[in-house]
């Protein structure tokens, strides 16, 4: 009978002692879940601030010391692409800068430039052109490589589909994007003017 009641007492002892270590893990995931979303929401905003000085590139650390494991893989690839979004924004703008595409509308250039017969208009419109489909492009291949690099990240299964699906996710919702589009139809209005 003390052989039984010892077994049941063992059995009990190791349940509640497997089940207490899972709630532990189980506490241990939210806190690193939280501690992500807080690195993530701040260095974000460290990469946001940066990337409003176009002529200085983006300086953040992308480890943080209360990440470790799973989470902090995750956030230095998150931080990552984001900076290099953020890098391949710049230098896009900066080289529409460069080619004046700002001052297309200005009509003392395009006075000047009615004497040449809009030749430099012209070119303007085809080398912006070209600039934003190599945008168009750069974009389409980052998104695609930060993919195919979330399924080579060594981090837990359901992490990495979390990972995928937000990427995915935040594209859809990236006010980048949209504002590109806008730049986009912009470019074909501008077309039609100079047509005009």
């Amino acid at each position: 009978m003390r052989r039984i009641v010892l077994i049941i007492g063992c059995a009990t002892l190791l349940i509640f002692g497997g089940m207490f270590y899972q709630y532990q893990q189980q506490q241990k995931q939210v806190t690193q879940l939280h501690a992500y979303q807080n690195v993530i929401y701040e260095k974000a905003e460290q990469i946001f601030v940066q990337a409003q000085d176009w002529s200085k590139p983006i300086q953040i650390d992308l480890k943080d010391n209360r990440l470790d494991g799973d989470y902090q893989i995750m956030a230095s690839f998150v931080l990552s692409h984001m900076v290099q979004s953020a890098e391949a924004r710049n230098s896009y703008l900066r080289e529409l800068k460069a080619l004046n595409w700002d001052q297309f509308l200005d009509p003392q250039r395009l006075a000047a430039d009615k004497k040449q017969d809009y030749a430099d208009t012209e070119a303007m419109l085809v080398q912006v052109r070209a600039m934003v489909e190599l945008y168009q492009e750069h974009l389409e291949q980052h998104e695609a490589m930060a993919l195919e690099q979330i399924e080579n990240l060594e981090i837990n299964h359901n992490l990495r589909r979390h990972l995928a699906e937000s990427l995915l996710e935040s594209r859809h919702n990236d006010q980048g994007h949209a504002l590109f589009e806008l730049e986009k139809k912009n470019l074909g209005k501008a077309y039609v003017l100079f047509a005009i």
